[in-house]
């Protein structure tokens, strides 16, 4: 099935379904993560509001999905961080 080229997709990109279910980063760190990107879109959403129902308003939310898939995966990719 051929997938939309703009960053959304209908379920697990396979490539990327392995790496985020095996990520030896562990749980928590991985948990919080997704609560950072959680907090991180609903402040999105909020800073936004008044730009909803122009056209220039899904380019910007599609974009800041795809910025955040992308660090998503930079997250599970990147060498280990003690920083993290």
């Amino acid at each position: 099935m051929n997938q939309p080229d703009w960053g959304f997709y209908e379920g697990p990109s396979p490539e990327w379904a392995i790496l985020h279910s095996t990520d030896s980063q562990g749980t928590e760190v991985h948990r919080q993560y997704h609560r950072d990107g959680v907090k991180a879109h609903l402040l999105w959403h909020e800073q936004h509001r008044p730009d909803q129902g122009i056209a220039a308003y899904g380019v910007a939310h599609r974009l800041s999905h795809q910025e955040r898939n992308i660090l998503h995966r930079q997250f599970h990719t990147a060498p280990m961080n003690p920083e993290r």
